[in-house]
């Protein structure tokens, strides 16, 4: 039949430090075509318009139905084959070929290591079919691929058809298929949670999930499942649990299960934010532990990595800040309209949140006094919910709303989780500090360079701050203006221009809001505690993190960082996808030099995970040096390039990192990709340091709450000369950097997140997104097969394919090539312990391990040992080796039509390699 001629095309995105041609999907096809312009969202756009030839080839995908071979060949030729698309020629010649997709590929497959060959045309193509027959999940071996549907799905198949995907009844179905191998039920992250519930509880082994994907491929929401079944699990293996806190005495006892539910609404609240790509982002990287035991959760933990601070005073293009601030002022644009009044089940404006309404009325700010009202945020008059400028320094159309988010909705359930969580007596502090962020926005100063005041107008509104925050308003307006220096061992205060008291008052509701948000979440973790010490239970952990990141020529500290875990990720993924090859080939007997020889050639980031972590202690120290210095003659002076940059010995594409010739930006060679990093404002973004007037103006606050808030920020250096000499033989310099330097702690908090990771058995899940539209219905094979790369999954076929990528079915391979099988083990009977001679008896009838009676031989076999027992004692032992082999095989994890590596394939190469000429039997 031969192959078909399905083309999948790459290009590079930029070419000396710009975009010149971008890859485009047009039904199927992968297409590069030369960039001339922009659109209104600042996107290239190719010359040629082949709209038409989309819909065509989509038409065309329309009228399959069936999935069968046989009925898919027609279309799929029509599609790719007879000249009706063709690729277009790019303005630097013909696009390169990649591959193309086996015809055996195009059979649906649950699990795409039964595919015979694993390339990027036949992995996309399969996960392409199951997404238009709404079959969003596939495994790979044991890493779930999800891809993310826009929609609400059912089940299409197994047990649960025609069930919504989240249908609690699947929960109990995968529990028990976990037990089986999962026989008779499709792909599910379902499955995923089953298989870690039951190796924690049975085994008593640690076990970790790992959702990772880019903002809008369905993070969120994979995670919201996996804790769903765990719950579900937990509340069905026992009575209710009570799980009482002594600060949630007032409020009722509660389940765990709906303790841990209740803390959902909170962190999505603070922590999402809707972006262009998704419209409930998580703009922070989560790790939650569910302490079990006895197949009961018992408690939590809790972590946040690296939440984007620069979103609270300048939220992108097209996006909006976090999802608290819209929800706090569509409170209270009801209220100015009368919509809550008395209304118990509207958002809060029953008897039940009386107090609430009443606070945050005062809160908003008094329309007579400050000129507005928090409630008046559509009107366009609060700063921080305009997105910031472009270059084009243009204004940007703000977005108040965003589809499926119902602000008023969500701030009931988050006022219920505060209640449910044991934080309640803290609510009116949370919202204090919300409101004064935003108010912060809102303070104008005048003056020029080198000095600086607050405008008359702005007056009123740095008052309502200080009441906000407990404090003196004139230390407020005094710390926004002014600034300590150190001469010669003294501090003396300085005025400071206006440019720059801009950005104070931008770090300083920076610093408020990010302090809150950790603050949350080390009270939600700590009310979700169990008793004694957390090492002494056994847990599941699920982290919940931001994927690779490559934007258009907007690369800065954050996605320095966001690569940076990224990388150390892949590394894990690499070893441990590695290592579960590895037990598959020495099941096999794989000859050891084989083994080698794979390791060898399997990927490898270490070298540019030793860029990284050198790259974090120059950063580390260059952004606590006064004056800041240039980052490009740190990086220099560092030696980064003589160590990692380019050499004749190792080629340009494999240095990890490049200089440039260009001064705005350096290049790191991600496993995913060639990354461009802007050096400008890395260091000051690195330095996490509030300045010292506005600690002192915080600090000095009569509320207990916002002075602990920024209190662990910093010291107040006010002390005297004898106490601050005593400090600095105490404690050295280095603290105050590693407290100072945001990448620093974050390289820290990596660390002891890896060092659970190794401590457990690890389950991967990767989510896709299907296009860049956030449509339904719509698969973009180039933004697919982008996201597969940084998601490291071509580097698992990698290594796949390094070993022995080509796995027949037993009863394929034996009806084409059993003869010569059956020559060659009898030579290597001896080394192989005959697993093709046992396979060939078995005529492959037991493809997939599903059966588990003896065939009649291995009956016959029986007899014979018993009636010989005068027999060679060693013999019968081989014997019986031989069939505890066999009914292993059959019990493992991966499907045992793979299970003849060594035992065939291996006497094959000998075979071959020995110089017979025998024909292999095609029959």
């Amino acid at each position: 039949m031969g192959d078909l001629n399905i083309h999948w095309v790459e290009a590079p995105n930029k070419l000396g430090g710009k975009p010149k041609r971008r890859s485009f999907e047009y039904g199927g096809y992968v297409v590069t075509a030369p960039c001339t312009f922009f659109n209104e969202q600042g996107v290239y756009l190719p010359v040629e318009d082949l709209t038409k030839l989309h819909q065509t080839l989509k038409n065309i995908e329309k009228e399959r139905k069936e999935s069968d071979i046989s009925a898919e060949l027609p279309g799929l030729q029509s599609l790719f084959v007879d000249g009706t698309a063709k690729i277009q020629q790019g303005s630097r010649g013909t696009p390169e070929v990649l591959g193309k997709c086996m015809p055996s590929s195009l059979i649906d497959r649950d699990n795409l290591c039964d595919l015979e060959v694993l390339e990027k045309a036949d992995i996309s193509y399969q996960i392409r079919m199951r997404y238009y027959k709404n079959k969003i999940y596939t495994n790979i071996g044991h890493i779930l691929v999800a891809v993310n549907p826009y929609t609400e799905l059912d089940f299409v198949e197994g047990p649960c058809k025609d069930s919504p995907l989240d249908t609690l009844d699947a929960i109990g179905m995968y529990h028990k298929g976990a037990y089986t191998n999962f026989e008779g039920l499709p792909p599910h992250i379902y499955a995923v949670a089953a298989r870690a519930f039951v190796q924690c509880t049975d085994e008593n082994k640690n076990q970790s999930v790992i959702i990772s994907g880019e903002s809008g491929s369905g993070k969120t929401v994979t995670t919201k499942l996996v804790l769903k079944f765990f719950q579900g699990i937990s509340s069905k293996n026992a009575a209710k649990e009570l799980f009482t806190n002594e600060d949630d005495s007032k409020e009722g006892a509660m389940s765990i299960e709906e303790k841990i539910a209740s803390t959902n609404p909170i962190l999505e609240s603070f922590g999402n934010a809707k972006t262009l790509r998704n419209n409930n982002s998580s703009r922070f990287g989560k790790w939650m532990e569910l302490l079990m035991h006895g197949g009961k959760i018992l408690g939590a933990n809790i972590e946040e990595y690296l939440l984007e601070k620069s979103r609270i005073v300048a939220p992108g293009k097209g996006e909006r800040n976090y999802h608290i601030f819209y929800m706090v002022c569509e409170y209270l644009h009801r209220l100015d309209q009368g919509e809550m009044e008395g209304d118990d089940d509207g958002g809060g404006g029953g008897d039940e949140y009386s107090d609430v309404r009443e606070s945050l009325l005062e809160m908003g700010g008094d329309r007579e006094k400050l000129g507005y009202s928090l409630g008046d945020y559509k009107k366009g008059i609060v700063e921080y919910l305009k997105p910031s400028k472009g270059n084009d320094d243009k204004p940007s159309p703000v977005y108040y709303h965003a589809d499926g988010w119902d602000d008023a909705g969500m701030f009931q359930e988050v006022l219920h989780g505060l209640k449910s969580t044991g934080l309640w007596r803290f609510h009116k502090d949370i919202l204090a500090v919300v409101c004064c962020v935003l108010h912060l926005g809102n303070i104008v100063f005048e003056g020029d360079t080198d000095s600086s005041i607050v405008s008359e107008k702005s007056l009123p509104i740095v008052r309502h701050c200080a009441k906000l925050l407990n404090t003196d308003h004139k230390a407020l307006a005094d710390a926004l203006t002014t600034n300590y220096a150190t001469i010669k061992g003294e501090l003396i205060k300085k005025t400071q221009g206006k440019a720059k008291s801009e950005m104070s008052r931008d770090a300083l509701a920076k610093a408020l809001y990010h302090s809150l948000f950790s603050w949350l979440v080390a009270r939600l973790s700590r009310s979700l505690h169990p008793p004694g010490d957390l090492d002494l239970y056994n847990h599941v952990g699920v982290l919940d993190i931001f994927g690779f990141e490559d934007f258009l020529d907007e690369n800065y500290f954050e996605q320095l960082c966001i690569n940076y875990a990224n990388e150390r990720l892949q590394k894990n993924f690499n070893t441990h996808v590695f290592e579960e090859e590895l037990k598959l080939y020495k099941a096999e007997n794989v000859p050891e030099d084989l083994l080698r020889r794979i390791a060898v050639d399997s990927p490898n980031n270490k070298r540019t995970c030793d860029l990284l972590k050198k790259m974090t202690e120059i950063l580390n120290e260059c952004s606590n040096r006064n004056p800041m210095p240039d980052l490009r003659e740190c990086f220099i002076s560092g030696k980064l390039d003589e160590s990692f940059g380019y050499s004749s010995d190792e080629g340009k594409s494999a240095a990890p990192f490049e200089l440039s010739s260009f001064r705005e930006f350096f290049v790191i060679n991600h496993y995913a990709g060639r990354v461009e990093y802007r050096y400008e404002d890395m260091l000051a973004r690195n330095n996490d340091e509030l300045k010292l007037s506005l600690r002192r103006a915080a600090q000095a606050s009569k509320s207990r709450f916002v002075s602990q808030l920024l209190g662990d920020r910093g010291r107040d250096s006010s002390l005297s000369a004898s106490k601050k000499r005593q400090k600095k033989k105490k404690q050295p310099q280095q603290r105050g950097k590693k407290n100072s330097s945001i990448i620093s702690s974050f390289s820290n908090s990596l660390k002891k997140l890896f060092a659970k990771l190794s401590n457990a058995q690890l389950h991967y899940v990767r989510c896709l997104k299907p296009n860049s539209l956030k449509r339904a219905g719509l698969f973009q094979t180039s933004k697919v097969l982008e996201q597969m790369k940084c998601a490291g999954l071509f580097d698992a076929v990698k290594i796949r394919k390094n070993g022995f990528p080509f796995r027949v079915p037993i009863a394929k391979f034996l009806r084409n090539y059993g003869s010569v099988v059956a020559v060659s083990t009898d030579e290597q009977e001896e080394k192989h312990g005959n697993k093709a001679t046992t396979a060939l008896k078995t005529g492959g009838e037991n493809e997939g391990g599903s059966s588990r009676q003896k065939h009649d031989w291995e009956e016959e076999e029986e007899e014979k040992e018993h009636q010989g027992s005068d027999g060679d004692d060693g013999e019968r032992m081989k014997k019986h080796s031989t069939r505890r082999s066999i009914h292993r095989y059959r019990s493992m994890d991966y499907d045992w039509s793979h299970s003849l590596i060594a035992a065939c394939v291996y006497p094959l190469q000998v075979f071959f390699l020995s110089g017979c000429q025998r024909q292999p039997c095609m029959g």
